[in-house]
């Protein structure tokens, strides 16, 4: 089915990109049939994915002008192959949706003027026919008359059967005499289609004089006329009598002839019948087609989908569990995938029957994890029910992380739905973090203006205070809020602090049963302890946040307000929180300001945010006496080392290198290893290539530093940033000092060399196969 570009189109005035983007498109094209057909069904997604594709390589080839005649010609072929997938062979979506998608892709087809010929409008009829669409078959004719097109027996045939389908038999017979007039081939599927529309008649005709009116027209009776016999028998068995002996009779045929029957014929024949199994002869009707379907896999998945969707589910089950699976299949731990997506993806399917079948499924051994399967297709379909319970299965066994919720906030309908997802579904004691994101994400937008509901309740939905408050400024940030939040905040969050008792991120579950209420809340706490370092982890979310305020609004007494609301205690405030607060100022270039609230954190918490920035502003004025303000408060605090390693990396930033090398080279001078890689790497991150080999070069005589780690970094940044030349200047360096490099900094050096074109000046050391896989394993 898949379209072929020949060779003889080259001379069609299609250019290479012309044909590199209709290639493409056919490849594309050529997975999604052979996906389709493997399975003999196609999924709503990979069909919106392949019509995505479609219309953007119609939207470049549009924007450069190449969508000339011939392009829209491929294009159109592509369009009649997805067109053909709206119907039944898209099973597993409901009939409405399919019939969407059809009216989008027709649409487009119109809107891009594709050339149709009677085979696309052929395909459309069935489609609409699949799809239980009403339309009106004399404004397709019509339709069909201004497009210059004429139409075939396909066409009449298709449209014979959606007259049946209305019971419209007057019309349907109109349109056999004119298929007659033209010497159309009447075949079984027209006999077919007037079959059921005679069924829907006051006194149709039996079956037997339909069966000798098809032998008079030179058609015998196949399986489409059976299924559409036992069809229409069991739509009439109300009214008809005598219904259950022609079924019988027509079973009897059946069997008889030994017909093999389509999967499409299969599905309606068990759907229709379904509804009367408790009837004996009914039930050994379909015990025999349960027999014709056997181990075909795609039909039991189409037959079963058919019957779930139509609310057979005994059946469905009786259908599924008939047939054992191969032991490699069980051993995959994934079988009944698609069943599962069946029983989540439809509601009138009842959970306690889903649940039965899972845990059946979970009992045999044939799925692994069947509730994340059903969650999963559950959360994909809309089926908030079913997602809920799934959850509860999920949590018995492992924690529920916050992302799992999210379905159940992104499809809650109105701010009801979100607070019953706050209150008796999202658990307090996940994560901080996670819980941060929830609400800033998800929480806060769906709610808008009525963020007040979570504040109001918060005492009752057990939520910490710090996590409403946290999340919401970050929410204010992104919606350009932040002065109205802040404002709200500071009139509202101490009455709220008081009635939830001052509990903070990460509180226990013991203090969240102790401020009481009810015990479906108090359960959901006890799901999960707190798995981070509580004020550790308070700390790093405040600073976070108010480093986003201080960047975002560059107002100070925002800043201010922001710190105050976040409420850290004394043994959570340090560096990294409040450097915000001096950030702010010298963000305004407000340097006196930036220095005064530096010096009266420093007094009052023992902190020194900021303390770099402050001293390569002073550097960069000249300002020695406030750079000496700063070095003293750092070295009461941190001590003389630290205080001279900022001071020499901040002139290394400046570009002050001798005064940067005269601290390195100051006699006894010390400062913590891992401060010197940390700073070593930040120089590389920096892309400042000149600093960062000063601060090598100065740094690697210090007492107990590795020089082959600092060696490596400005390796690696010479080959980042294509330096060949000075990463042959540093082997020549190595070789007039007393560094001896080991084999992985020569591979290093002479993999950038090479990378450069530059020749390498030495022989590469020889190694082992083990030694080559571990070296270019840490390069």
């Amino acid at each position: 089915m898949a379209i072929r570009m020949k060779s003889s189109e080259a001379s069609t005035g299609l250019d290479r990109d012309v044909m590199s983007k209709l290639a493409s498109l056919d490849k594309a094209f050529a997975r999604f049939e052979d996906r389709s057909q493997r399975v003999e069904r196609v999924s709503q997604r990979d069909f919106i994915r392949t019509f995505d594709y479609m219309t953007k390589i119609v939207a470049t080839l549009e924007e450069f002008n190449k969508f000339n005649e011939d392009a829209r010609l491929n294009v159109s072929l592509s369009a009649s192959t997805l067109l053909r997938c709206c119907g039944n062979l898209m099973s597993e979506t409901p009939g409405k949706m399919r019939e969407l998608l059809a009216g989008n892709l027709w649409q487009f087809m119109k809107e891009k003027n594709l050339p149709m010929d009677i085979s696309h409008y052929n395909s459309l009829i069935r489609v609409l026919n699949d799809n239980k669409t009403d339309f009106d078959p004399q404004k397709i004719l019509e339709e069909i008359s201004l497009a210059n097109l004429t139409p075939d027996r396909i066409t009449y045939q298709r449209l014979i059967h959606r007259y049946c389908l209305q019971g419209d038999i007057g019309n349907a017979t109109r349109l056999l005499e004119r298929m007659k007039e033209l010497e159309f081939e009447l075949n079984e599927l027209t006999f077919a289609s007037l079959l059921i529309g005679y069924s829907k008649q006051e006194n149709p005709p039996s079956i037997k004089e339909i069966f000798e009116l098809m032998k008079a027209n030179k058609v015998e009776p196949g399986s489409k006329t059976m299924a559409a016999a036992l069809v229409s028998l069991a739509s009439n068995v109300s009214k008809n009598k005598n219904a259950i002996d022609e079924m019988n009779s027509v079973h009897s045929m059946i069997v008889r002839e030994e017909l093999q029957f389509g999967t499409q014929e299969l599905v309606d024949i068990f759907t229709y019948l379904a509804p009367l199994r408790d009837n004996e002869s009914i039930a050994n009707i379909l015990e025999y087609f349960k027999k014709i379907v056997g181990k075909s896999y795609n039909n039991r998945c189409r037959i079963i989908n058919s019957l779930v969707m139509n609310n057979h589910l005994e059946l469905a089950s009786e259908l599924y569990w008939s047939e054992k699976p191969s032991g490699a299949a069980i051993e995959s731990g994934n079988v009944g995938n698609v069943y599962i997506k069946s029983l989540a993806s439809y509601k009138n399917v009842s959970v306690d029957f889903a649940l039965k079948e899972l845990l059946k499924l979970k009992e045999t051994g044939y799925h692994r994890k069947p509730y994340h399967s059903y969650y999963f297709s559950a959360a994909e379909n809309g089926n908030l029910d079913a997602v809920r319970e799934a959850l509860k299965k999920m949590a018995e066994t492992e924690t529920i992380k916050c992302q799992y919720y999210y379905p159940l906030l992104a499809q809650a309908k109105d701010n009801d739905e979100i607070m019953r997802v706050l209150k008796n579904d999202l658990n307090p004691g996940l994560d901080p973090n996670d819980l941060l994101e929830t609400f800033t994400s998800w929480v806060w937008p769906k709610l808008g203006d009525n963020y007040k509901l979570v504040f109001n309740a918060s005492q009752e939905l057990k939520y910490n205070i710090d996590i409403l408050v946290t999340s919401f400024l970050n929410y204010a940030i992104q919606e350009d809020k932040l002065p109205e939040a802040i404002t709200f905040l500071t009139e509202t969050v101490d009455d709220l602090i008081v009635k939830s008792k001052g509990t903070t991120i990460g509180a226990t579950n013991e203090q969240a049963d102790d401020e009481g209420g009810d015990a479906d809340t108090n359960s959901r706490v006890k799901k999960q302890e707190p798995t981070q370092n509580q004020p550790h982890s308070r700390a790093n979310i405040v600073a976070r946040l108010l480093d986003q305020v201080a960047e975002h609004s560059k107002n100070p007494e925002l800043v201010d307000k922001a710190f105050t609301l976040c409420r850290l205690s004394g043994n959570e405030i340090n560096t990294k929180n409040t450097s915000p607060l001096v950030k702010v100022h010298l963000l305004n270039d407000n340097f006196d300001k930036a220095l005064e609230v530096f010096l009266k954190l420093a007094e009052e918490h023992r902190v020194t945010p900021c303390s770099r920035a402050l001293m390569t502003q002073c550097l960069i004025k000249k300002d020695p006496e406030n750079l000496q303000k700063i070095m003293n408060v750092i070295t009461d605090l941190r001590g003389e080392g630290n205080s001279l390693y900022d001071l020499a990396t901040c002139c290394l930033e400046c570009g002050k290198y001798k005064q940067a090398e005269k601290i390195f080279a100051s006699p006894g001078f010390r400062v913590r290893t891992s401060r010197v890689y940390q700073s070593c790497e930040k120089f590389a991150q920096s892309g400042d290539i000149t600093a960062l080999e000063n601060f090598v070069n100065m740094s690697r005589r210090m007492y107990d530093i590795n020089q082959e780690y600092l060696y490596q970094v400005l390796i690696r940044t010479y080959e980042k940033t294509s330096n060949g030349e000075r990463a042959l200047n540093l082997w020549n360096m190595m070789q007039e000092g007393d560094f001896q490099p080991s084999k992985k900094i020569v591979l290093m050096i002479a993999r950038v060399l090479e990378k450069n074109k530059i020749k390498v000046p030495f022989q590469k050391p020889k190694l082992s196969l083990r030694e080559t896989k571990a070296i270019e394993e840490m390069i």
